[in-house]
C-alpha cells in the first residue's frame, strides 16, 4: 500500500496492490465459472472514493486478471467497486442519495466530479433495476402526455394503473414512443387488456 497526498491539489491517493502469486476468488454464474486462480496480469484502475475530511480521496489500485478454464482471461471485481467504472460503491451511494434532493450538476459539484459520469452511473442503475422489474402483473396501462419544457418539447410516460406506478418516461409525442416502450417492456405485452 502507498499514500500520496497533495495539499495543492487537494486529493489523497491509497494505493491498493497485492502480493505476486495471490490467488482470487472469480465467479461467473452465466458461463458456470468459480474458483479460485492465480493472477495472470493487472489492469490499472482508479476510484473516486469518499472525501477524506475536505479532500478528494481516490483509490488507484493494479485490479488481477485471472486465467479461467479454456484459457480465457477475466477481470477479478473488487469488493469497493460500484457499477460505474469509475466510483466505489459507497461513493455511487452518496450521490444516488444527493440526486433524490438536488439537481445532478449540484450533486456533481458537491462531490468534485463531472454532471455525464453521474448520468451514465445513473443509466446503469436505471438499467440494473429494470432488468430485476417483476412486469407479469401489469394487466392495464395508461399513457400520458405532458410538456417537459416551455414550448413543443414533450415528454410521454406510462404507467400502471393498477399499482400506480411509473413504468417508462421518454422525450416525444409521437407512434416511435410507444414502439420505444413496447420494445423496452415487451415481456408485458400477454398480459395487457385491449
Amino acid at each position: 500500500m502507498k499514500v500520496q497526498f497533495d495539499l495543492e491539489q487537494g486529493k489523497l491517493d491509497i494505493w491498493i496492490d497485492f502480493e505476486r502469486g495471490s490467488s482470487f476468488y472469480y465467479q461467473n454464474k452465466e458461463n458456470g465459472i468459480e474458483g479460485s486462480y492465480k493472477a495472470y496480469d493487472t489492469v490499472k484502475k482508479i476510484w473516486q472514493h469518499l472525501n477524506f475530511f475536505q479532500y478528494q480521496y481516490y483509490l488507484p489500485a493494479w485490479e488481477p486478471r485471472v486465467r479461467v478454464e479454456k484459457g480465457n482471461v477475466r477481470l477479478v471485481q473488487t469488493p469497493w467497486e460500484g457499477i460505474s467504472s469509475s466510483f466505489t460503491l459507497l461513493f455511487e451511494a452518496l450521490i444516488l442519495e444527493l440526486v433524490k434532493q438536488m439537481p445532478i450538476h449540484q450533486a456533481s459539484k458537491l462531490m468534485s466530479t463531472y454532471d455525464q459520469k453521474v448520468w451514465n452511473m445513473l443509466q446503469l442503475y436505471t438499467w440494473t433495476c429494470r432488468d430485476l422489474e417483476d412486469y407479469s402483473q401489469v394487466t392495464s396501462i395508461g399513457v400520458d402526455e405532458t410538456s417537459a419544457r416551455k414550448g413543443h418539447d414533450y415528454a410521454t410516460l406510462f404507467i400502471d394503473l393498477k399499482e400506480k406506478r411509473t413504468l417508462f418516461v421518454t422525450l416525444g409525442r409521437d407512434h416511435e414512443v410507444v414502439e420505444a416502450f413496447m420494445k423496452t417492456l415487451s415481456c408485458i405485452r400477454a398480459h395487457l387488456k385491449a
